[in-house]
């Protein structure tokens, strides 16, 4: 049997329109990836060879009507999930991939029919026929389709934008591979076989059956520890062979979800449906509500963990600033200067060590009691009418603690006010009455902090609450 295929109208504007709409590789390769899925193909396999050639081979059921690959708006649907997206997504990422110069050819076995045709887009520019295509009955064919865009005007990437596209895909189709589907892509040389996502090592995990009305799915989340990276936070919702929704707050409301990890998988023949491009869900509110109110417990001792995360970070942050402050730039000492004599001279033992210097170099500062490190830490303790902190100086340390139950520091930690908690540091340190400070902090007390506060912020009449500096530390 032979034939032609005409395009439903005369489009060709609209093939270039298609041609340049700017789609991305990921777009295009899930797009065509998804058909072959949708043909229950277990096995995908793709050759880019940039400049020249797109191919795409897989062992699925093969295309049933291969004329809707150029009817603008055909759609064929496979009985396996209803949600084929020949004759749509197809055209999309040909024409994106090749441009409308380029031709494609499509061989594919169904049925017991081998039916192979060539598509030019370019013809369109003059006739509504744009494919010639012949079948033959082929009982003994096997199942598959071939597809193959030449040449090829969309380039794949190298390097490490290449790992990040193929990290992509494997994310997006981890449902499937974990199936045991294999998805193949080979650049140049390099062929490499799609990984699938896999979650972060998770504390107190919720692993549940949802049923909503009949339909189901399951929920498996948890939190990610201290330490652990979580790449992907909040909730990852698939459904069949892919995932529909990536990772986000969809199902944990106004949560945070930074410490958050895990999925949601939708029962493909007794749950949600998609939308048409399969980036969503549709009205699956109900669900989202339901997943949110099972981690509920969950997302709240999240939310305290990543606060409490945050709140070590911002601090950490904040006590460089303050030994920086106190104690001048980091890795920088005092050093003498040249002597006047040449030679080496022996150490006698009995020299002192000097106070003031000519020059500095890298290292560590030499102070008076060697005071090298400063530590900003936070404690309960405050009584009503004591300072809302204290300066402690230890052999080679000194600590500035700031009382959390005292009103100015607590509702200067939440929300986090580095501005507000630096102030009040240096307030500490400008009225606390110990004699052995280290010489390197002899600007601190009475204006001393304000002026070195002013270096820092450009703010003279530095305030804490509305109050000078002296003021509120008292």
């Amino acid at each position: 049997m032979h034939g032609t295929a005409r395009a439903t109208v005369d489009l060709y504007k609209y093939v270039v329109g298609l041609a340049r709409a700017g789609l991305d590789n990921l777009v295009c390769f899930t797009e065509l990836i998804d058909n072959s899925l949708d043909a229950q193909a277990t096995s995908v396999r793709i050759v880019v060879k940039n400049g020249k050639e797109f191919r795409i081979h897989d062992n699925g059921t093969g295309i049933p009507d291969i004329t809707s690959l150029v009817c603008f708006g055909g759609h064929v649907s496979h009985r396996s999930t209803q949600s084929g997206m020949y004759g749509v997504g197809f055209k999309d990422a040909a024409l994106v991939l090749g441009g409308e110069g380029s031709k494609v050819t499509v061989s594919t076995r169904s049925g017991g029919t081998r039916t192979a045709c060539t598509i030019d887009w370019h013809r369109l520019k003059d006739t509504d026929e744009c494919m010639e295509w012949h079948s033959d009955a082929d009982v003994d064919a096997v199942p598959g389709t071939q597809i193959a865009i030449q040449p090829l005007k969309q380039r794949f990437p190298e390097g490490d934008r290449r790992e990040k596209l193929l990290s992509q895909l494997g994310y997006i189709y981890s449902p499937a591979i974990k199936r045991g589907a294999v998805i193949q892509i080979t650049t140049g040389t390099k062929a490499t076989t799609l990984a699938p996502w896999k979650l972060p090592l998770l504390e107190d995990v919720v692993d549940e059956r949802i049923e909503i009305g009949g339909k189901r799915a399951r929920l498996h989340a948890g939190i990610v520890p201290k330490g652990e990276r979580n790449d992907r936070p909040g909730l990852t919702y698939s459904h069949g062979f892919r995932v529909i929704k990536r990772a986000g707050s969809a199902g944990c409301g106004a949560w945070s979800i930074n410490r958050i990890c895990g999925f949601v998988e939708i029962d493909e023949r007794r749950g949600w449906h998609r939308t048409k491009n399969k980036t969503d869900l549709v009205e699956a509110d109900d669900l989202y509500e339901e997943v949110e109110r099972r981690l509920t417990p969950l997302l709240q001792k999240a939310a305290e963990h990543a606060h409490s995360i945050d709140i070590e970070g911002a601090r950490s942050s904040l006590e460089g600033l303050v030994a920086e402050a106190l104690l001048g730039p980091p890795d920088e000492k005092a050093r003498r200067g040249a002597g006047d004599e040449l030679g080496t001279k022996n150490p006698t033992g009995n020299g002192k060590k000097h106070t003031r210097a000519k020059q500095t170099q890298r290292g560590a500062t030499f102070g008076r009691r060697h005071v090298s490190t400063i530590r900003l830490e936070f404690r309960d303790g405050w009584s009503a009418g004591e300072p809302l902190g204290l300066w402690e100086v230890n052999q080679k340390s000194a600590s500035i603690a700031l009382f959390s139950d005292h009103p100015l520091i607590r509702r200067a930690m939440c929300p986090w006010n580095s501005d507000a908690l630096f102030v009040a540091a240096m307030a500490v340190v400008s009225v606390s009455r110990d004699s052995e400070s280290p010489a390197q902090l002899g600007w601190v007390g009475g204006h001393g902090a304000l002026v070195k506060l002013a270096e820092y912020t450009g703010k003279l009449d530095a305030r804490l609450d509305g109050r000078l500096l002296a003021e509120a530390a008292e």
